[in-house]
């Protein structure tokens, strides 16, 4: 599993993730598209960064993952 924990004031939820194949706020920007959508962009450093072992096989919008060399971090699999 990988998981994607950007800005979340509310709380310190990174020990609660693997961090081999996480991206915590500690990390920079994860590259958001901005404006309130949270997809990845293309340049986003999260891209092909998340679990090999991941057997989930769609991402959030129902799209196939991986796209390319594995995975991408976060709910989003960028097409």
């Amino acid at each position: 599993m990988s998981c994607l924990l950007y800005t979340n004031d509310n709380a310190d939820l990174s020990a609660a993730c693997n961090a081999t194949y996480c991206w915590v706020t500690g990390d920079g920007a994860p590259g958001f598209v901005g404006g309130g959508d949270y997809h990845l962009q293309p340049t986003s450093p999260c891209v092909d960064g998340g679990d090999p072992a991941s057997t989930l096989d769609h991402d959030i919008d129902g799209e196939s993952r991986p796209q390319g060399g594995g995975p991408d971090i976060g709910a989003d699999e960028v097409q």
